[in-house]
Order: structure tokens, then C-alpha cells, then sequence
């Protein structure tokens, strides 16, 4: 995925296409970072790709999350993942959440047993929109211990920064 300041290089048309892109594929982390792009540019440029992203809008919140998850390294290796689930459905405040897992599945399978109701959080099975893999990524795989040790401490550390979390029990 691309960085803020390789979006900026971007023309606004090449920007509102990838605007586009993100509407599509209901991509709400690209979405963050085009809108965090297009802000320096003219209002008419900035109103273009805001139209392009349609009803993906950008979170607020997601580069602090983005900064807090890298505060976080790993100390072992296995087989165990860590994940982030992007959650649709608060009210209050703020229109997304994260939740926060771990899982000797990849997190990819792990998301699709959470939707087909294996296993399920109840907050994933009906409000999980997407995986955020920039949140967790650089963390997997880890040894079962860490992943469990890490999953609290991370959860803790985005509710602690005012982002709404479930999970990393």
C-alpha cells in the first residue's frame, strides 16, 4: 500500500482514480491516506477526490493507530498471528473501531471464520468491515505467548489513545 508522500506525487486525476479504487474495494486505510494527500491541495482538487471516495471515508484516527502499532516489536518467532479488524457501527463519537485478535490462523482465515460464525466475536461477525494489515503486519508470526501478551498490550494501547477496541483479551 502507498505512503503519504508517495501519494503525493500523484497528479489529482491520478489521486481521484485511486480515490476510486479505494470506493471500490471498500478500502477505508487507502481512503485515510488519499484524503491526507489531497489536503494540501486546491479545494476544487480536494472536492474532486472526495467525490471519487464515495461513502469510504477517511478515519480520523487511523495514522495514530498506524503510529502506536509501531511502537510495538516482536521478540520471538512461531506460528502465531496477530490481527486488526476494522469495525462499522459506533455511534458515538466515532463511526469506527478496531478489534484486536490473535490466532494460530493467518489473519486472513482467521477474518473468514469470524464472518462464517467459527469461533466468532460477536463484534467482527456483525460489524467487521476489513483487516488492517499496516496495524499488525510487521508483528507475525510470533510464538503463542507474545501473541497473547501482545494482543492486550496493543488493544490497551489504541483504547488508552481514545480509539474505540474490542477484543485483546
Amino acid at each position: 500500500m502507498p505512503d503519504i508522500p508517495d501519494l503525493l506525487r500523484l497528479t489529482t486525476k491520478e489521486l481521484a482514480n485511486l480515490a476510486v479504487i479505494a470506493n471500490q474495494e471498500r478500502d477505508f486505510e487507502l481512503a485515510t491516506k488519499i484524503s491526507a494527500a489531497a489536503s494540501s491541495r486546491k479545494k476544487r482538487a480536494r472536492r474532486e477526490i472526495a467525490f471519487c471516495l464515495g461513502e469510504v471515508q477517511p478515519i480520523d484516527w487511523l495514522e495514530r493507530a498506524h503510529a502506536i502499532s509501531k511502537t510495538f516489536q516482536k521478540k520471538t518467532s512461531g506460528k502465531h498471528h496477530l490481527y486488526v479488524v476494522l469495525l462499522d457501527g459506533y455511534i458515538k463519537n466515532s463511526r469506527f473501531g478496531l478489534y484486536v485478535g490473535e490466532s494460530r490462523y493467518t489473519p486472513g482465515n482467521r477474518l473468514k471464520q469470524h464472518f462464517s460464525g467459527v469461533r466468532a466475536s460477536v463484534h467482527v461477525e456483525r460489524h467487521g468491515v476489513c483487516l488492517l494489515p499496516d496495524l499488525y503486519e510487521h508483528l507475525n508470526p510470533l510464538s503463542k505467548p507474545e501473541a497473547k501478551e501482545l494482543e492486550e498490550r496493543l488493544a490497551d494501547a489504541f483504547r488508552s489513545a481514545g480509539i474505540r477496541t474490542k477484543g485483546g483479551h
